[in-house]
This record gives C-alpha cells, sequence and structure tokens, in this order.
C-alpha cells in the first residue's frame, strides 16, 4: 500500500464492500469514494477517522499517512 487511497481501497475490497455500501454506511456519495480511491482527492480528517472505524483500519496508520488528510 502506497497510499491513503490504496489503503481505502484495499481495506473496503477486503470488506468485500462496494463503494456504494461504504458510501452509504459512512453517509457521502458513492462518486465520493470514487474520487478518494482513484487519489483525486482526500476525505476531511473526520470522515476519515468514520472511513477507518467502519473498515477496522487501525488509526495508527491514519498517524502515519499524516499530511494526506485534509484537517
Amino acid at each position: 500500500m502506497d497510499n491513503l487511497s490504496d489503503l481505502i481501497r484495499e481495506a473496503r475490497e477486503a470488506k468485500l464492500l462496494t463503494q456504494k455500501e461504504l458510501a452509504e454506511a459512512i453517509g457521502v456519495a458513492p462518486e465520493t469514494i470514487s474520487t478518494w480511491e482513484r487519489g483525486a482527492n482526500t476525505p476531511r480528517k473526520p470522515i476519515l477517522r468514520k472511513v477507518f472505524a467502519y473498515l477496522e483500519i487501525p488509526l495508527k496508520n491514519l498517524e502515519q499517512k499524516k499530511g494526506t488528510a485534509h484537517e
């Protein structure tokens, strides 16, 4: 995993979730998940924390990716 977009995509796929399912679970549009996974945009930290919690990604991974999410 090289970056935040890969981390989100790989964690979502490991949970066998579609972009739509993840989007519904965290309250964003499916297109938003797509932009994150393509690296075209990054989620703000409050939303990113929701993503990490839902996908069960340890928060230490968020700290390792520091500077990749918008405040």
